[in-house]
């Protein structure tokens, strides 16, 4: 979601989750030479931001609480990159500093909220074509069928 306005009203509408799972992913497959700026921008924006933002607006209504998890689904690729991947990498990378900076808030704050992230590795489904991975000798795609 990036619209603030309607996770704002959202909020109005729902009861704040005792389990907040944030999972997105927008693959572009281009190499770095043929990203533009929007396909960064979208990148950025579904696979870091929409987590983001979606986290920040249950996490006062947490914080009141003094309770919750929230689950944040990265990818391996916050550690690595690989060919054509150089914008989703990034943004994962992004996601888990964002991830690593909320837990050692809550902890600097004494609060009850319990913090994971995932981090899965490639798995062969369209989301991924045109990406291999370098480590695929040691770690084979998973596959879903």
């Amino acid at each position: 979601m990036r619209d603030q306005d309607a996770l704002a009203s959202l909020l109005k509408t729902i009861p704040c989750p005792d389990v907040l799972v944030c999972v997105a992913a927008l693959v572009n497959a281009k190499p770095v030479s043929q990203l533009e700026a929007k396909d960064i921008r979208s990148s950025l924006g579904a696979n870091m931001l929409s987590h983001a933002q979606i986290m920040a607006t249950f996490l006062p209504e947490m914080y009141r609480r003094n309770r919750g998890q929230i689950v944040t689904v990265a990818s391996i690729a916050s550690f690595i990159s690989g060919p054509n991947n150089a914008d989703y990498a990034a943004s994962k990378f992004a996601l888990r500093g964002w991830h690593e900076g909320l837990r050692m808030e809550i902890k600097r704050d004494h609060k009850n909220i319990w913090t994971t992230i995932i981090h899965p590795y490639i798995i062969n489904t369209t989301l991924f074509e045109g990406i291999t991975s370098r480590m695929q000798l040691y770690l084979p795609e998973l596959y879903t069928g």
